[in-house]
């Protein structure tokens, strides 16, 4: 049952309404998707994977190197995985599951955090979209286009993976189970777009802020 979490920030002065974008080049710093795990440290908290050891492409017979596991989420789109809920056997690997994370990056006192909402809907301009429903969440038998979180949130560190040494702790809702589509075929594809908003607020102003990102979800055996 694999975690990912979709990660963003944001900076309270800046009143445009809209998650910091990813500097150019567009390395994943700001907006980004990253699998989560509990630390091997201290199994009670969550950290993402941040880096793994890979290949070297330029050198395929020398050692291994590091390469950061962010998916930028302003240039790629995600693919999970959405299996039956319970696993049917003699399969028994369980669904993916999906947090919501975001992080004040600066601009002032701290502000207060209320809640974070994400929409979810099929993706119109996906003509081969194999999706029946019009989300992949559920809460008992119903199918879930709008949930909100709120306080207490669960804390996810995130260490820099091009600069090890710089972590920021995001606060997120979930993890969310993705249920498979009643009807799409397996190895298939499912298209949706989300919109995921932050409810801010400092000093007696409120602020929200909002980013639309893909999501793509194989249907698993």
């Amino acid at each position: 049952m694999p975690d990912y979490g979709l990660f963003l920030n944001y900076k309270f002065n800046n009143a445009d309404g809209i998650f910091l974008p990813n500097p150019k080049p567009r390395k994943p710093a700001f907006r980004f998707w990253d699998q989560v795990i509990p630390d091997p440290a201290n199994p009670a908290r969550l950290i993402t994977v941040s880096k793994r050891m890979v290949q070297d492409p330029a050198n395929p017979g020398g050692p291994l190197i590091s390469a950061s596991t962010r998916i930028n989420a302003d240039t790629k789109t995600m693919e999970l995985v959405a299996r039956p809920i319970p696993p049917v056997p003699p399969s028994t690997e369980t669904t993916d599951r999906v947090y919501f994370a975001v992080n004040f990056a600066g601009g002032g006192g701290v502000p207060t955090l209320s809640g974070i909402s994400f929409s979810i809907g099929l993706n119109p301009t996906i003509s081969f979209n194999t999706a029946t429903v019009g989300s992949p969440f559920r809460f008992g038998a119903e199918i879930q286009c709008l949930l909100t979180g709120r306080p207490p949130f669960t804390q996810i560190t995130s260490a820099d993976p091009f600069t090890p040494a710089s972590t920021e702790t995001y606060d997120a809702i979930g993890p969310y189970s993705l249920f498979k589509d009643p009807v799409a075929p397996d190895g298939t594809s499912c298209f949706f777009k989300l919109t995921v908003v932050a409810s801010v607020s400092r000093g007696g102003v409120n602020r929200e802020f909002s980013y639309d990102p893909d999501m793509d979800i194989e249907m698993g055996l």
